[in-house]
């Protein structure tokens, strides 16, 4: 779980897509697509306003994790 937390973080920042890391977890990329898809539409947080854009940033790789695991296309 807490690789599948961290691939989103890495294909936004160098492009590794989720399934080369960590192929056949479709139940590990649906539990991370959706716990940032949970959060990212919440409002700005005013203590830490960069939190937000964080989460969408980390869901938009999330989710073609998910559609491509769960063979959604």
């Amino acid at each position: 779980m807490d690789t599948g937390f961290w691939l989103p973080s890495l294909a936004f920042e160098i492009g590794s897509l989720p399934a080369t890391v960590l192929p056949g977890e479709p139940s590990i990329a649906a539990w991370v697509s959706g716990f940032f898809a949970a959060r990212a539409g919440f409002p700005v947080i005013p203590q830490a306003p960069s939190v937000r854009k964080g989460q969408l940033d980390q869901l938009k790789p999330s989710l073609a994790w998910v559609i491509r695991e769960m063979d959604l296309r």
